[in-house]
């Protein structure tokens, strides 16, 4: 309860000034790394998207464990905003590709925003 609601209102507030927030990340990778609430998970995540620029030694750090939740979760809005984060906050961090679509080998290897990627990335967990 109290924790979701820090979460949230820090999330907004990060939103205009992510450099305030940056201390918090350990706390964060904690929450994201040991909670099963979704909704949770998912504020967590957008943080870390707002953090990203600002800290940019977190990319590497986020790769593992948004790269686990992509493989494990079921909640399709989880599953959205983990590569929705890794799309645009770790390119240049991203694992190899077939490692990261252990199932898919025929769709583009390109790390945009558009639905052929999406396609890939929803293939590669069916």
């Amino acid at each position: 309860g109290v924790q979701c609601a820090a979460v949230n209102v820090i999330c907004e507030l990060a939103r205009k000034n992510p450099k305030n927030y940056i201390s918090l990340a350990p706390v964060l990778f904690k929450m994201l790394t040991n909670s099963s609430n979704n909704w949770m998970l998912i504020k967590v995540i957008k943080l870390f998207g707002a953090l990203m620029p600002e800290e940019p030694r977190l990319c590497k750090k986020l790769v593992d464990p948004l790269t686990n939740i992509i493989h494990s979760t079921n909640a399709m809005s989880l599953l959205y905003e983990s590569i929705n984060t890794l799309i645009t906050g770790v390119p240049d961090h991203l694992p190899p590709y077939n490692s990261l679509h252990r199932n898919s080998t025929s769709c583009s290897t390109t790390r945009t925003r558009t639905s052929n990627t999406w396609d890939c990335w929803h293939s590669a967990r069916s």
